[in-house]
């Protein structure tokens, strides 16, 4: 691969862009859950432990679907990901805006985590690391806040809707801003060169790692799921522990939207530490910080 220049392309960075916003769409539909739990258990009769489960649902989904594409990705490339995702995000949330049971709800937070966050995770970022050869960790720690900040702004914003014209007209609104948002991002995805190169090139990249690819990946698939684990049942859950306290639902979201802000810088610094003391020291750094956290949350 020494044909191709080892100076990253300017068009790297409007790959970050772009996923960047693909990825605060998808993943700010995760957390607005919490924003929709309470009034869909008041609409249909449903126990938040139902309601909640739309997270579980569109969690597994993303998991199952994001091994799937990212299989067809090593094949065909992720040219036009970003499209599928869009639609079928749109899609999705309109029609949430229309079910009527619980089954409705569990299948299009299915359709969404398998056809929209799923194409947009793991292909994508990764296509995002592939146009890098200096400072990946950046680029990514960048991408990656994309989702934190989506997380943040979407949840607050849905929240508005909500109290002011109720949980249908908030999907519909989600539905219609999307497709104006993500369409025009997703037409710029590109394939980046290197991979390019390496999806038709035979010969093997050298490694200089002690274990094989499979090990590697399971021990990072278990440190994710305990990650995820942390920070899923906060996010899903601490709107409504703040409105049941009699807060209102702007000052429980803007929590939420405080909180995954910090998400974000801690996804940039995490990225740059990486760069500079390397992937694995980076991991132990954020993931004590993050232990840390957990252990003082409930005396907060």
């Amino acid at each position: 691969m020494n044909n191709i220049s080892d100076k990253d392309p300017s068009y790297a960075w409007v790959m970050v862009a772009c996923v960047f916003v693909l990825s605060a769409l998808s993943f700010g539909t995760l957390a607005s859950l919490s924003v929709f739990l309470k009034p869909l258990s008041l609409e249909f009769g449903w126990s938040r432990g139902q309601t909640s489960f739309g997270y579980t649902v569109i969690s597994f989904a993303s998991a199952a679907f994001g091994v799937f594409w990212g299989y067809i990705a090593d094949k065909y490339g992720t040219r036009w990901f970003g499209i599928v995702a869009a639609l079928m995000m749109s899609l999705s949330l309109f029609l949430l805006s229309k079910q009527t049971n619980i089954y409705h709800f569990y299948g299009f937070y299915f359709l969404f985590g398998a056809f929209g966050n799923a194409m947009v995770t793991a292909p994508l970022f990764a296509n995002v690391g592939f146009w890098f050869r200096k400072n990946p960790g950046l680029a990514l720690g960048i991408t990656a806040a994309g989702g934190a900040v989506g997380q943040g702004l979407i949840p607050y914003f849905s929240g508005i809707i909500i109290a002011s014209d109720g949980w249908q007209a908030a999907y519909y609104s989600m539905a219609i801003i999307y497709l104006l948002i993500a369409i025009p991002a997703a037409l710029f995805i590109r394939e980046s060169p290197w991979r390019e190169q390496a999806r038709t090139s035979v010969e093997k990249e050298p490694r200089d790692f002690p274990l094989s690819e499979k090990e590697a990946i399971t021990w990072l698939c278990s440190a994710v799921v305990f990650c995820c684990i942390c920070m899923s049942v906060p996010i899903v859950h601490l709107v409504p522990l703040l409105t049941d306290a009699e807060f209102t639902i702007e000052f429980a979201t803007s929590v939420l939207m405080v909180l995954m802000f910090c998400g974000a810088f801690g996804r940039i610094l995490g990225g740059k530490l990486g760069d500079v003391i390397g992937a694995l020291p980076a991991y132990i750094l954020m993931s004590l910080g993050q232990t840390i956290s957990v252990i003082w949350f409930p005396y907060v």
